[in-house]
């Protein structure tokens, strides 16, 4: 069964377009772009019908992004103010047709047909699988979703903050590797793990008879390359360290322990905090200079009680086992439903896990749902 994805406002124009193509051909719908991006991830239509009426959508910067998570989807965009000027930037953009929209829409018919008919080159590396692991359907995930889409092909610093088990680690994973910096090293760094003796040398790096013992070693920021570095629980540097790298990253260099010359760094960094960081500053246990230059884009992830649409499908991939499946029972969806998930996405993880442990049966019941 062939699967068309259309994102248009007008519901007339819709039911217009399904009415014209044949039973075995299923259609998703959407109306804003952080829903066509969700339907994209959950169904993987084939072909991709784009309107240049939606209120929210750069149509031309929406292509983009979507050549870019997924080469081999064969979009279609349909406009009423149809010019050669926009058909060759849509056309340059990687879109398969670029077409005048109209009430006899058997132009469209016949392109949507001709495009089906080529083969898709499974060669191309698609990086709709990494949106995929961000699970869940709610408004608030879909807008994350496309927030994540966006800023990865960004070389701006990023921050994400977000309540503890949100999923910060996922988020900075799948923007890395939806970046064109995927090739390169990613170096994830729990700032708050490190004993503060030793954490400049693990950044910065250090040279031979820096202190006693010492043997020279590059740090985190040169061992990164032209990747990503993700700097986790930036709230737990100390305030010496935070100096340094102010420094660095406003002069895009680093200088070793005990070294004497500057080497230019080339990295995309990425940091999360679950503090409150403008009340850190207030407090003056983080430095505002710091702040602003860190948070140029910033990504809230939202906590797991806000999304609670959200539980079936994560719960249910928590239950995933072959070789011992298990369900949820409806009295034991509804206790977690009532939970207000102060762990979020990693206590919800683990209570499925505990029950799925301790359950004697098959369906999972609400007596076997415990929260601590």
């Amino acid at each position: 069964m062939k699967k068309i994805l259309i994102l248009e406002r007008s519901e007339e124009y819709v039911k217009k377009v399904k009415t014209a193509f044949e039973k075995n051909t299923q259609f998703f719908t959407a109306n804003r772009s952080h829903q066509a991006l969700m339907r994209i991830c959950q169904a993987n239509p084939e072909i991709i019908i784009l309107g240049t009426n939606i209120g929210d959508l750069d149509t031309l910067k929406f292509v983009r992004q979507l050549k870019i998570v997924s080469p081999s989807k064969i979009i279609i965009v349909v406009e009423q103010s149809y010019t050669t000027k926009h058909c060759k930037q849509f056309k340059k953009a990687g879109v398969w047709e670029y077409i005048r929209k109209s009430s006899n829409i058997d132009i469209l018919v016949e392109t949507v047909n001709e495009a089906l008919k080529i083969e898709k080159n499974g060669d191309c590396y698609d990086k709709l699988e990494i949106l995929k692991e961000i699970l869940g359907c709610s408004n608030e995930i879909s807008k994350f979703r496309l927030n994540v889409l966006n800023y990865s092909q960004q070389d701006e610093p990023i921050i994400l903050l977000g309540e503890s088990g949100t999923g910060k680690d996922l988020a900075a994973s799948c923007i890395h590797r939806m970046s064109n910096r995927f090739e390169y090293p990613y170096l994830n760094i729990n700032c708050g793990a490190i004993p503060p003796t030793l954490i400049e040398s693990e950044l910065f790096g250090m040279e031979k008879g820096a202190f006693t013992d010492a043997k020279t070693m590059p740090g985190k920021f040169e061992q990164a390359g032209k990747g990503t570095i993700f700097l986790n629980e930036i709230g737990e540097l100390p305030c010496y360290t935070q100096v340094k790298l102010l420094r660095i990253l406003e002069s895009n260099t680093v200088t070793r322990l005990g070294g004497e010359h500057e080497k230019p760094i080339n990295a995309k960094i990425i940091t999360a905090t679950n503090k409150d960081l403008k009340k850190a500053v207030k407090d003056k246990s983080f430095r505002a200079d710091l702040l602003y230059r860190i948070n140029t884009l910033y990504l809230n992830i939202p906590p797991l009680r806000k999304r609670k649409d959200d539980i079936p499908i994560l719960a249910h991939k928590f239950l995933e086992d072959k070789k011992y499946p298990k369900e949820l029972s409806l009295n034991a969806m509804e206790k977690l439903y009532e939970h207000n998930w102060p762990g979020n996405i990693r206590e919800l993880r683990n209570v499925i896990k505990r029950a799925k442990a301790t359950s004697v049966t098959e369906k999972i019941n609400s007596s076997e749902i415990i929260f601590f």
